[in-house]
């Protein structure tokens, strides 16, 4: 949100203000992907290295899409930018609830009750 407020302000391409979305954006990746990573490997220990491989090559293939199909469109203004991370930002957040929710109905609840033979 701070993003949209800097894009849509007096003087939002002046130096210190352009860099401060780019650099909170890389901020919060560099915090939250090592993270996502570990659970990733500790959803699957029988096969950590295909894990670590698959991740990472969906990532970069998730990567060059995006760079290739929204940065021609959102790339010509500042506000179209922030706009276009606003809007990529609640569909990631969008996303992350639909798969919570899938896995919350997956996984049975263990019983309290002590079972009889």
């Amino acid at each position: 949100m701070t993003g949209m407020v800097f894009a849509f302000g007096p003087e939002a391409a002046s130096l210190p203000r352009a860099v401060v979305g780019p650099t909170a954006i890389a901020f919060g990746t560099g915090i939250s992907l090592p993270v996502y990573q570990l659970a990733l490997l500790d959803a699957v220990p029988q096969a950590r290295g295909t894990a670590a491989s698959v991740s990472t090559f969906a990532m970069l293939l998730l990567n060059a899409v995006l760079a290739s199909v929204f940065v021609p469109v959102a790339a010509t203004s500042l506000g179209r930018l922030a706009v276009t991370s606003l809007g990529l930002l609640l569909l990631g957040i969008t996303l992350f609830h639909v798969h919570r929710a899938g896995v919350a109905r997956a996984t049975p609840t263990p019983s309290l009750q002590p079972e009889v033979p």
